[in-house]
């Protein structure tokens, strides 16, 4: 386990990050993508993948910390539910079951968002055709 930051710190370091970047949820639903890409820049995608993965290499307390907050100031987060799925779902699929190569090209590519709609989310058989580094 990477963690090395404390979740009180965190949990401080995330509000204000969240207050300052992310967009009220009652404005207009942004774009999920964007969003996506906005929390990957920023180190809040993944936030309990290994970081060699694309994530913050945190625990799954301070990935739900991140999304309390979230919450508690009333900020919007990618909606879609590919998205979600993506990072939710088949990220922690690959960790636990690919080969360290696709899970670091899988992973990192659902954190970033750099695959539209993450693909293999559209179609679970495109995985096996992503490009592995």
């Amino acid at each position: 386990m990477e963690t090395t930051e404390d979740l009180g710190a965190f949990r401080q370091r995330a509000r204000t990050w969240i207050e300052a970047n992310l967009p009220p949820a009652s404005d207009p639903q942004a774009d999920p993508l964007e969003l996506q890409r906005l929390l990957f820049d920023h180190g809040f995608a993944g936030i309990a993948f290994p970081s060699e993965y694309g994530g913050a290499g945190l625990t799954l307390e301070h990935q739900k910390a991140f999304f309390d907050e979230v919450a508690e100031a009333g900020r919007q987060v990618p909606d879609a539910g590919w998205v979600m799925v993506s990072v939710g779902m088949l990220g922690p699929t690959l960790l636990d079951c690919a080969s360290h190569r696709t899970s670091c090209a899988g992973c990192r590519s659902c954190c970033a968002a750099t695959r539209p709609g993450c693909s293999c989310c559209r179609s679970p058989a495109a995985v096996l055709t992503w490009p592995v580094p």
